[in-house]
């Protein structure tokens, strides 16, 4: 891989939120951990300088919402199944621990009662959508999105 340092443009579409109950140190550490890996994935995967992050956020009835969205080149099929697994990194030797994604998916789903999906447009790039409760409660079953 190359080391050159592209620094992707990043877009925000901003919806209006609640104040919701949550970890907002948590969270925040889950936000860090998509951006830096976005970020990465665009100056490892690009030669050229349009790598984008799009940060877009939004409610619906029962739930919060944020997405992270960039245009590096995706999460092959064959490992996106284990992205989440601790200590599993698609990058070199010594430039990642692979917990980054493990430790944002033990917040998101066993702190707040959530998933936290990831899909591959086959145009190309990753998105990670997170969808909090407004109300947390136990019940994983009454937490889910429509």
């Amino acid at each position: 891989m190359n080391n050159i340092n592209i620094m992707p443009k990043f877009i925000k579409n901003l919806g209006e939120l609640p104040e919701i109950q949550c970890f907002p140190e948590q969270l925040n550490q889950v936000f860090l951990n998509l951006i830096v890996n976005s970020s990465q994935a665009i100056s490892e995967n690009r030669q050229d300088n349009d790598g984008v992050i799009v940060i877009r956020t939004w409610r619906d009835t029962y739930h919060v919402c944020c997405e992270i969205a960039e245009n590096g080149p995706g999460i092959p099929k064959a490992i996106r199944s284990r992205i989440f697994e601790p200590f599993f990194t698609t990058k070199a030797h010594g430039k990642g621990t692979g917990l980054g994604l493990s430790i944002s998916y033990d917040i998101i789903v066993n702190r707040h009662y959530r998933e936290l999906f990831v899909e591959c447009p086959p145009s190309g790039g990753s998105v990670f959508t997170i969808w909090i409760p407004m109300n947390l409660t136990n019940d994983k079953d009454q937490n889910q999105p429509p």
